[in-house]
């Protein structure tokens, strides 16, 4: 067959073309995908000051996967996802800010059914952890804990007295 007539591109700039429109079409897929909508609806939630290093956080930990990856062979060392893994550490101020009552309220509704969704589905394995937990605190914390479930429980025997139907 010979070369194509002057315009027209040649094999090798076809299977160019023809490489270049897969990686794109790759591409269109990736974007419209849920988890690219997911991640940009979870990345507007962070606070605007945080994103940037929100960002960095996520290009180092893929640097560092990368770097694993090829020197494996080498190394022996391997990169496993922490499912686990906390962006937020957990701050304990000196003193608590005072709170406005509504808002401890508000707060406390959303723990008590942050508590229940969670605990509901593991109930039996969360009740054996508690038991060996318990038993790992000292005398005055298991004495707190109590102390604390015993007003929890008269809260409830007192909302279901003032409204048995709710």
């Amino acid at each position: 067959m010979g070369e194509p007539p002057d315009g027209y591109p040649s094999g090798s700039e076809i299977d160019t073309l023809s490489a270049l429109l897969g990686a794109a079409s790759n591409l269109l897929e990736d974007l419209s995908s849920k988890q690219i909508g997911r991640l940009l609806d979870v990345f507007t939630k962070f606070p605007a000051d945080d994103r940037e290093t929100v960002l960095g956080i996520l290009e180092r930990e893929v640097r560092s996967r990368e770097l694993a990856e090829t020197t494996a062979a080498t190394t022996g060392l391997t990169l496993r996802l922490n499912p686990n893994t906390r962006l937020y550490v957990r701050v304990v101020e000196q003193a608590p800010p005072p709170l406005e009552h509504e808002k401890i309220v508000v707060a406390s509704v959303r723990s008590m059914r942050m508590v229940h969704d969670v605990i509901e589905p593991i109930r039996d394995r969360w009740r054996a952890a508690m038991r060996e937990a318990m038993r790992m605190l000292t005398p005055e914390e298991r004495a707190a804990v109590a102390g604390f479930n015993r007003d929890m429980l008269a809260f409830v025997e007192e909302a279901e007295r003032d409204d048995p139907g709710s």
